[in-house]
């Protein structure tokens, strides 16, 4: 690519990096099982984890739980129905929420929401983000754009494409301009 230079060579290196540690390594997080933040299904298990845990505590994050999977977003549909089963196994009655739904998925289960939820790539999009922010901060480039065809976006871009995870410039950008103003506060 037209980019390259010793300095970008050495931001691509310290990208390609952190994509295999956020790929390969499982990251503890009180109170979830570890999480790969590159992996959808660690992804996916982290935040039906997570609703269960605010659902069993909280009996509002339960009603809305339950209302989420009955208009058919699957990892509330899944989370719901363990507490379902949680419940049943070990010889508790039912929240009134959870009879509800477990009523409503005996006669129609609830359709599914077509296409990719959004907390597919919760963690993934997280990741990502924190590797721009580093190879910008480290190497001093721009987060975006493609002045003097060079930003931390299409290095990270790059990086991911060398472990195996596709994901062109734009999507890169696209999570930075989502997720990054979260992390920079203009």
């Amino acid at each position: 690519m037209s980019w390259r230079t010793p300095t970008n060579d050495k931001a691509l290196e310290y990208a390609n990096r952190r994509v295999i540690f956020a790929r390969d390594t499982a990251i503890e997080i009180p109170g979830l099982p570890s999480v790969r933040f590159l992996s959808k299904a660690d992804g996916r298990r982290a935040v039906r984890d997570m609703m269960k845990d605010f659902a069993s505590r909280d009996p509002q994050a339960l009603t809305g739980y339950t209302d989420y999977a009955s208009q058919g977003w699957g990892l509330a549909d899944s989370a719901i129905r363990d507490l379902i089963l949680e419940a049943i196994r070990g010889g508790q009655s039912l929240a009134p929420q959870l009879s509800a739904y477990s009523s409503l998925v005996a006669v129609a289960p609830p359709r599914r929401v077509s296409g990719p939820e959004k907390a597919d790539h919760i963690f993934r999009d997280i990741a990502i983000t924190m590797i721009v922010d580093e190879v910008a901060e480290v190497f001093g480039l721009k987060p975006t754009g493609r002045t003097g065809n060079r930003s931390a976006s299409l290095v990270v871009a790059e990086a991911l494409a060398h472990a195996n995870i596709p994901m062109g410039y734009k999507q890169v950008e696209q999570i930075w301009t989502r997720i990054g103003k979260l992390l920079k506060p203009s």
